[in-house]
Formats: structure tokens, C-alpha cells, sequence
């Protein structure tokens, strides 16, 4: 399942070897998503590329996970509105 999380960034809920999964990622125009990627420098100086995911060991991590953000949500007062990039 995808969720467009804002202009630039989306998540896609997945599995993989029967683990949940967030993966970060884009949605594109034509409605494809593509992954994300984190660009790591080995020791070698060669570099590796990894998904940029979160995979939760076990189900109810990952529900207690977003059982804590529902409660987060809440206590955080909304701020204010703006088109500008958080970083």
C-alpha cells in the first residue's frame, strides 16, 4: 500500500521474508513508486547502496510502533503550515 506522506516523500507498507516493512520512497506523476536509497562508503572506499526501509522483527513491534505515534499525534500540538523542506 502506498501513502504519498507529502510533495516529495512517500511510504509503501510491505513484507520481506515475512517481516513488516516501511520503506521510504517516491511517488512519480505516472503513479509508479520508486525506493529510496542510502548511499553507504565501505571501508574499501568503495560504496554500497541500501534501501531506505524500517523492518519490524516481529508483528507486534510494529504495532505497538504505530499505536505510540497514534498517541504521540495527539499530545503534539500542530504547528503551523508551511511549503518549506524540514531539513
Amino acid at each position: 500500500m502506498d501513502y504519498k506522506t507529502n510533495k516529495y516523500q512517500s511510504l509503501k507498507l510491505d513484507r520481506y521474508n515475512g517481516k513488516f516493512q516501511i520503506l521510504v520512497g517516491s511517488l512519480w506523476s505516472d503513479g509508479s513508486w520508486h525506493q529510496d536509497f542510502k548511499q553507504v562508503k565501505q571501508k574499501d572506499g568503495s560504496t554500497k547502496n541500501y534501501p531506505v526501509t524500517i523492518t519490524f522483527d516481529e508483528d507486534q513491534i510494529a504495532v505497538e510502533f504505530f499505536k505510540r505515534g497514534l498517541e504521540e499525534l495527539k499530545e503534539i500540538p500542530s504547528q503551523s503550515q508551511t511549503d518549506d523542506i524540514p531539513f
